[in-house]
């Protein structure tokens, strides 16, 4: 029916599962990379869509636990342990996995980070709260002229705007979609 599987992710957060994408330090019960992929497993038994979906916070909030600081580590923890849903979003229509070519920018201003372009194909896009955005910092581009931005959608201003959901195969309920930043101003603490 290619219907966003509600309940059974509804179940899932009445679990718990999201306490399972977050590092004990943090709020959460990440303990073992190994039981947390056994949980996966078990979950994309009974149905992958339901596993990709719920998983993909796990995707979208890794970005912290390698390079996040203690403040966005500790915050945006208590967050997804509570239920939050996180999405990464890498790729670009017109350049796919390509990320040296990625367009979306984010330029400094006096208060942050200004966002401006398109991510696409990410899964969660629309339902999600928070984004793992990579964007260009430098317009000459290069191994160090990207950044990631974690960014709660609630706090853009303007906010960024949902593109329409993507026919797929296999994972046909899933949220696999797409965002347009147009000049969404971010906070300076969203630079992972």
């Amino acid at each position: 029916r290619e219907e966003f599987p509600a309940e059974a992710v509804a179940a899932l957060d009445a679990w718990g599962m999201g306490r399972h994408y977050v590092p004990a330090a943090y709020g959460g019960a990440l303990r073992s990379y190994e039981a947390l992929a056994g949980l996966a497993r078990a979950i994309a038994r009974h149905d992958l869509t339901v596993a990709v979906a719920h998983a993909k916070t796990f995707l979208g909030v890794a970005p912290l636990w390698v390079g996040g600081t203690e403040a966005q580590r500790a915050r945006h923890g208590r967050d997804v342990a509570a239920g939050a849903v996180v999405s990464l979003a890498l790729t670009e229509e017109a350049h796919g996995g390509d990320l040296f070519s990625t367009e979306t920018r984010a330029e400094a201003t006096s208060t942050g980070y200004r966002l401006t372009g398109e991510k696409w194909l990410i899964n969660n896009a629309t339902r999600g709260d928070a984004l793992s955005v990579l964007a260009r910092t430098d317009p000459r581009g290069g191994p160090r002229g990207f950044s990631l931005f974690f960014v709660v959608k609630g706090e853009l201003s303007p906010p960024c705007a949902p593109l329409p959901k993507i026919a797929t195969h296999g994972v046909r309920g899933a949220d696999i979609s797409g965002v347009r930043f147009e000049g969404c101003e971010a906070p300076a603490e969203a630079r992972v």
